[in-house]
């Protein structure tokens, strides 16, 4: 299983959650004597089995607001039993004209994986949909911009265009 919340190592480091805005709280749980760190961070699991993650892949490098983006990574099961895993898909805009969260969880699939094989997890990523933002007004907005997909701690960017 993966964990819906964020565990601090104390409570000197709440609130912590996993995304927060870089402006959020400057120095925020940065003690001498306690790491940055949390205990366990959002979306940390652990199974009775153990999986290997391949490089993210992703579509295209550069894409017009209009068009989808498809990434992909395969899981392979390593250990002696099946299981399963939940793949974690987050997407970051690092420059926006407003404060965007460091990352966002935008989707998750849980499959089953046998013992020794491998099983492709797929995220179409719409831009209107998942790269867009809601400004104070209530209106979406969809900027262009470099964009980073990460999972399992693994980061590949793209870039969205007006157009070519």
């Amino acid at each position: 299983g993966k964990l819906a919340i964020t565990f601090p190592q104390t409570t000197g480091q709440l609130p912590i959650f996993y995304n927060r805005r870089p402006s959020a709280v400057i120095k925020m749980g940065h003690y001498q004597d306690i790491p940055e760190q949390p205990l366990y961070e959002f979306g940390y699991g652990l199974s009775y089995t153990t999986f290997e993650y391949g490089k993210i892949k992703i579509s295209a490098d550069q894409i017009n607001k209009n068009e989808k983006l498809v990434a992909t990574i395969e899981v392979t099961n390593k250990g002696k039993i099946n299981g399963k895993e939940s793949v974690l898909w987050f997407i970051s805009d690092p420059v926006a004209n407003i404060s965007r969260p460091i990352k966002e969880l935008k989707y998750f699939e849980k499959k089953e994986i046998k013992s020794g094989d491998t099983v492709l997890y797929r995220f179409e990523i719409d831009p209107m949909r998942d790269l867009s933002y809601v400004d104070s007004s209530g209106q979406k907005h969809l900027e262009a911009g470099e964009f980073i997909i990460e999972v399992n701690g693994q980061k590949v960017t793209f870039n969205v265009v007006d157009s070519f």
